[in-house]
């Protein structure tokens, strides 16, 4: 699936025909370049070629971002820890360790290769998290195919809405939402649902596994591997193509932000993958960094808190609701949270008062972070504590004294860094 080339000027809300793209502007992001793409839109931060010289206000480091594809990036890690687990599924156990999880990438991909599934083809994905959604999606990725993620707590014309949107081929679920996918795939002329545990009148996914391939050549700056959905301001949900390049791109620039410690962190992993934010902040960006992940289909704070002190979850990745809980509830007391090194929190603003509280109770930092879908998706966060932020004197913009509920910029290309910080959001 590849951009056409026509630039045009940024505005307020783009329309196409079977693609929208809603583009809401903040004073606190870089300038973008919107590029239109036929019938499709993408916007990409627009570049220059100053030096880290001439931003002295600015404490990161430059962003390199390798010009590879998402999964080759994502499992670049594997030979140096093949064993450690990868991804565990929080309620049952099932896991897979970073070498069998690219094993079973790359051995699905040979198997929907053998399918005819390719470049051009794309698979819609409506699964609650579990180990085998990463499977899934970067096997799509390894044969150069796209990847529409479906919310699975829709019903079935709002599935058929998206398969038809997307152009959707494949459509691969759990049995838990098999009458739904089944319905919906009847609707749009897809003849055969494949779901991840088998269930009845089903294909499994285990039939479809073959010989490993390799990553099919993709243009990583050209080629759409993922077509999220996102609610926009009005109407129906809207089509985000994002490339390879796009992916890879914001797990680099948040390199130097979220910052993982090489040892072996483990993080909990509740926020649905078929968001944008559970997608790239969790998914991606904590396997990229070796970060073993435990998967929850399902928010239960109690079941959640003891899959904190079962697995001595380091990375806590919420919502403003879950932190709420963190400071008001109850049961936080019932269990031993003190691995928690950071809570994480996005999708909608984070009060500093509910923050600093949630972080006195369960002994560790409380931050968030601003994004949304089109930028795939973190633009600004709170930086980590042992980062020093250079102030000029004269400068008019103060450093808060105290946590606050607004994050710092964290500049994400060689654009000059926003002035400053006024939304406060993952979305």
């Amino acid at each position: 699936m590849r951009r056409e080339r026509d630039p045009v000027a940024l505005t307020s809300s783009i329309v196409t025909s079977s693609f929208h793209l809603n583009i809401t502007t903040c004073r606190n992001i870089a300038p973008l370049l919107t590029v239109i793409t036929g019938e499709r839109r993408i916007t990409t931060p627009a570049r220059d070629d100053r030096s880290a010289d001439d931003h002295p206000h600015q404490p990161l480091p430059e962003v390199d971002i390798p010009e590879v594809p998402i999964t080759e990036f994502v499992l670049r890690r594997v030979a140096d820890h093949p064993d450690r687990p990868a991804i565990i599924d929080g309620p049952s156990g099932r896991s897979y360790t970073f070498q069998q999880l690219s094993d079973a990438i790359h051995a699905l991909a040979g198997g929907l290769s053998a399918r005819g599934f390719g470049a051009g083809s794309t698979l819609a994905l409506m699964a609650p998290n579990v180990p085998e959604y990463a499977i899934v999606f970067h096997a799509v990725a390894v044969v150069g195919g796209t990847v529409t993620t479906i919310n699975p707590t829709y019903g079935a014309e709002e599935v058929a809405f998206q398969l038809r949107d997307a152009g959707a081929t494949e459509l691969v679920t759990i049995g838990m939402f098999a009458e739904v996918a089944l319905a919906a795939a009847a609707e749009v002329g897809i003849t055969e649902v494949i779901t991840l545990d088998g269930a009845e009148g089903t294909t499994s996914i285990l039939s479809i596994f073959g010989e490993p391939v390799v990553q099919t050549p993709v243009d990583v700056r050209e080629d759409v591997v993922v077509l999220p959905y996102s609610s926009g301001t009005t109407g129906l949900p809207k089509g985000v193509m994002l490339t390879h390049h796009n992916l890879v791109a914001n797990i680099c620039q948040c390199d130097h932000a979220i910052v993982y410690t090489p040892d072996g962190e483990v993080a909990l992993a509740f926020l649905p993958f078929f968001h944008i934010y559970g997608m790239q902040v969790l998914m991606n960006g904590l396997l990229a960094n070796g970060v073993t992940v435990v998967t929850l289909p399902r928010f239960d704070l109690d079941q959640a808190l003891g899959l904190v002190q079962q697995h001595r979850i380091s990375r806590f990745f919420a919502v403003p609701p879950v932190v709420l809980a963190l400071a008001k509830h109850p049961a936080v007391d019932n269990y031993d949270l003190s691995s928690l090194k950071q809570v994480f929190s996005g999708a909608a603003p984070l009060g500093g008062e509910i923050a600093l509280e949630a972080s006195a109770r369960i002994g560790c930092e409380v931050v968030q972070g601003y994004g949304m879908t089109e930028l795939s998706p973190p633009s600004a966060t709170r930086l980590r504590r042992d980062v020093q932020v250079r102030v000029p004197p004269e400068s008019r913009c103060r450093t808060p004294r105290a946590a606050s509920s607004i994050p710092r910029p964290v500049r994400t290309s060689r654009s000059e860094a926003p002035a400053s910080s006024g939304c406060a959001a993952l979305k």
